[in-house]
């Protein structure tokens, strides 16, 4: 049986909502679960869980932390609000949960632009209590944005409806349009950093990632003036990766095996620069119904991908040095729970991070990238 979640006596921190993804990925018993919800106590997290049944809800939030907010939960892909009984399942988690669990998201369907009136009234159909949890309807099969924010504007007068960014959806999609623009018949997602035409190709692909960017940034203004509730989910990734291409941390790159632009690798679609866009647009865009989740699962380096010691693809006795891979900030640096961070050894050069976290993310010149299936 598992213990009820910590209070945390401390106030929430200012500034939005922030959550991570709270669930069990790696095999084991309860007390993974237990620890993780000491590690959110401690860095100050709110939860977001996975939850396909009532009964599974019910579980996790044994374990969730219900501090410094609510849990936000994110239901199966299997729900499809055109469907008459996947809104009889919302209607059962937001009526039993109301109170527990501070919003529900559900993913839209290719479908939906089509029926775009039935998905409507779907939603104004359902008795979303003013107490109960807002639903989230979250931008995931790649539709048009501007087909997003009109299903808010039709919402506009349902205020426990909001909408759902997520940055990596919203950014491969754009990326893979961008690139057929420049070369018809090609599909971005075809290609991957050992593609032969890459070297020829990685330009044109790079300008593509760079306007995932502005394409969020203009999509989160949009939502803004409507005025709805908005909760992003927040990872970085690149459309070359193969497998599931985001969901990854924000100081990943893409190693390839030729120089560009002076480098090995090539830029993600973000990166921290673009986080920090996101963060700041999406807080003035959304005032205080603004809420954040560090959506990231992927860092154990995949097939596709090299370790810091192993040899270059192509270039035989090319091996890198052993070396401290650990993110490395400035002296007036603080992470995402907004402590300072402090130095730490490095192998290197002496220089670290933030001191009490442990192990390090990713290495910026050779992120990880185990490719698990997204919940």
């Amino acid at each position: 049986m598992s213990s009820p979640s910590p209070a945390s006596s401390e106030p929430p921190s200012p500034g939005p909502p922030l959550r991570a993804l709270f669930q069990r990925r790696v095999d084991g018993d309860d007390a993974l679960l237990r620890l993780a919800r000491l590690r959110f106590a401690q860095a100050g997290l709110a939860a977001e869980v996975y939850a396909d049944t009532p009964e599974q809800l019910e579980w996790v939030l044994g374990f969730a932390p219900s501090q410094p907010h609510l849990p936000v939960v994110h239901l199966g892909r299997h729900v499809n609000l055109l469907d008459e009984r996947s809104r009889a399942v919302v209607q059962t988690f937001a009526d039993r949960f109301a109170g527990r669990v501070a919003g529900l998201v559900v993913h839209d369907k290719a479908e939906m632009a089509a029926r775009t009136g039935d998905l409507v009234a779907g939603i104004k159909e359902l008795g979303l209590r003013p107490d109960g949890p807002t639903l989230l309807l979250e931008y995931a099969a790649g539709l048009e944005l501007d087909w997003f924010v009109e299903v808010a504007e039709r919402l506009g007068d349902v205020p426990q409806v909001g909408a759902c960014v997520d940055v990596g959806h919203v950014g491969i999609a754009r990326a893979r349009v961008s690139f057929s623009d420049a070369h018809p018949g090609l599909d971005l997602a075809a290609l991957d950093p050992a593609d032969a035409r890459l070297p020829e190709l990685a330009a044109d692909v790079q300008a593509a990632v760079a306007s995932a960017l502005p394409a969020v940034l203009g999509l989160l203004r949009s939502l803004g003036r409507v005025g709805k509730p908005l909760h992003l989910h927040l990872h970085d990734g690149h459309p070359l990766i193969p497998g599931l291409s985001d969901h990854f941390s924000f100081l990943t790159r893409v190693p390839v095996t030729f120089d560009y632009r002076g480098r090995r690798s090539l830029d993600p679609l973000y990166g921290p620069a673009g986080l920090a866009a996101l963060v700041r647009t999406a807080v003035e865009a959304g005032g205080s119904g603004v809420s954040l989740t560090l959506e990231i699962h992927q860092a154990v380096a995949g097939p596709h991908q090299r370790r810091a010691d192993e040899p270059l693809a192509g270039c035989p006795g090319r091996e890198r040095p052993a070396r401290d891979v650990r993110p490395r900030p400035g002296p007036n640096a603080v992470d995402l729970t907004g402590r300072r961070c402090t130095p730490r050894p490095s192998v290197e050069d002496g220089q670290g991070g933030c001191g009490d976290q442990g192990g390090g993310e990713d290495e910026v010149d050779d992120p990880g990238s185990e490719r698990v299936a997204e919940g």
